[in-house]
């Protein structure tokens, strides 16, 4: 084998290995890491329920996708964007039908409170396509079997309501009311959104599945 033939096939095995070493970068920067949990951007919660405070719940909203461990939140950019994010989530929290079952029925007149859901839309950053929507009711929530405990807890809230209304002080407070009533909702939401969305398994690219 003369020299020239040798240096022929030596620039071949050269380019070959220098494009499968392209293509691996480029095709790693496309995969997240195993552990490592996902940037995300948060948009300010929109809430359309009059005694859901947006700030308040917006934060509750928040630890939750932290409780997750698959997410970080990366605060918005000066402009408004969130530059670097894998993903955009944007809350809303709207009412919700009422109770289709007796329990759920007897839990909305025992509570005043208006059955609620939370919607998360997931946005590309990057061409602010909408990639997905998760909704969490809070009508779902728990089993809707009707038992003789639970219309026995319902009877007792009632006369505890009654009871304290000729009670002086002793308020509740707001933030743990609030917390009560929708920080099971957004444990649901963010459970869902760290399973279609969240940090993936090594080798999995963002948005495909487990």
């Amino acid at each position: 084998m003369n020299t020239w033939m040798v240096l022929n096939r030596w620039r071949h095995m050269v380019g070959a290995g220098l494009l499968l070493l392209i293509v691996a970068v480029v095709n790693a920067s496309f995969v997240f890491p195993q552990g490592v949990p996902i940037m995300v951007g948060i948009t300010p919660l929109t809430s359309k329920v009059a005694d859901i405070p947006a700030e308040e719940a917006q934060e509750l909203f928040i630890n939750a996708l932290m409780e997750t461990n698959s997410f970080a939140i990366k605060p918005p950019d000066a402009n408004g964007s969130y530059a670097g994010a894998a993903y955009v989530f944007e809350p809303i929290i709207s009412e919700a039908k009422a109770q289709s079952n007796v329990l759920g029925l007897l839990k909305d007149v025992a509570t005043s409170k208006t059955p609620i859901s939370l919607t998360v839309r997931v946005f590309d950053p990057r061409t602010n396509a909408l990639m997905k929507s998760v909704t969490v009711k809070s009508t779902d929530a728990g089993n809707a079997q009707v038992n003789l405990g639970d219309v026995q807890s319902l009877m007792g809230a009632f006369g505890a309501g009654k009871g304290q209304e000729g009670e002086k002080g002793g308020q509740p407070d707001p933030s743990a009311q609030l917390e009560e009533r929708i920080g099971g909702l957004m444990q649901q939401a963010a459970t869902r959104l760290a399973a279609q969305v969240g940090m993936p398994a090594a080798g999995q690219r963002p948005g495909t599945r487990r």
